[in-house]
This record gives structure tokens, C-alpha cells and sequence, in this order.
């Protein structure tokens, strides 16, 4: 993200200035401090809602101001937090052993439910594979975009 556009108020402060500019995966944008606030206010085991549309915030990315000034003394505590949030929520991808596993029980002739003897619910277990083999290769895919707007 390069800045919020022309005119954005922080969600939280309403300040027309949005100090150490982060947008969330809902597309709103907050002061790096304002968030970082919310999340610490509410409980810190789960994901804040957004104080606008009250989606879940899975991920905060920093604009191109927050990640080039993120050396500084009174930023660096903010991006420090928004990199731990970020870590606990915007999904940890999960090992490569394990999803090749799961690729090779789709591809493998043996079923746990076969479907020759129990028809279209014998497919349940191939389905049930098949959406965690899926939510694996996504959080893989979420953990790259966050380190690649981490940076």
C-alpha cells in the first residue's frame, strides 16, 4: 500500500492526519497506535472487529510511509505490534510435509469412506481433504502477502 487516499480519517481517532498509516484486510484505515490500541483494549487472544463494519481484522499492512520510517523511535513499538498481531491472526502457514499428505490421500486408490460401497457419501472424506488441503495453500498464501508488506 502506498498511503491512505486523499481525505481518509483514521476509523478509531478520526484525526484527518492518519499518524503510521495501516489498512486492514476490510479496507479501512487506522493510525498504527489507534489499532494497536483497539486490540489491546479488547482481548488480545483473538482478532479485533473493525470499529466501522465490525468484520474481523486478520491483517493489517503498513503503507510504504509506516514500512520506510519503521526505524524510527516512536514508530518502531507500533510496527513492532502490528508485526505480533499480524503473527497470531493473518493465519500461520502450515508445514509442506503436511500438505503434500493431504494431496497424496486425494490422489491415493484407498479411502477411508469408499465410495464404491457407500456411493456419494463415500466422496465426504475426499471433500473433507480436499477443503483442508485448500485452507493450507491459503494461509501459506496469506503468510507470503504479509511478509512481503512487512517489509
Amino acid at each position: 500500500m502506498t498511503a491512505p487516499p486523499r481525505g481518509e480519517r483514521c476509523a478509531v481517532c478520526r484525526g484527518v492526519d492518519i499518524s503510521v498509516p495501516h489498512q486492514a484486510n476490510c479496507s479501512h484505515w487506522f493510525c498504527g497506535h489507534c489499532i494497536v490500541g483497539v486490540w489491546l483494549h479488547g482481548s488480545v487472544l483473538r482478532p479485533s472487529d473493525c470499529p466501522l463494519c465490525r468484520r474481523p481484522i486478520t491483517l493489517l499492512v503498513p503503507s510504504e510511509v509506516a514500512s520506510l520510517l519503521r526505524d524510527e523511535p516512536e514508530i518502531a513499538p507500533v510496527v513492532e505490534r502490528v508485526e505480533q498481531y499480524n503473527g497470531r491472526f493473518a493465519g500461520a502457514p502450515h508445514s509442506a510435509i503436511q500438505v503434500a499428505l493431504s494431496l497424496l490421500y486425494l490422489v491415493s486408490p484407498i479411502d477411508l469412506l469408499p465410495e464404491a460401497v457407500l456411493g456419494y457419501r463415500g466422496l465426504l472424506d475426499d471433500i473433507v481433504v480436499f477443503i483442508i488441503a485448500y485452507a493450507y495453500i491459503s494461509a501459506a498464501y496469506r503468510a507470503v502477502l504479509v511478509a512481503r508488506h512487512a517489509t
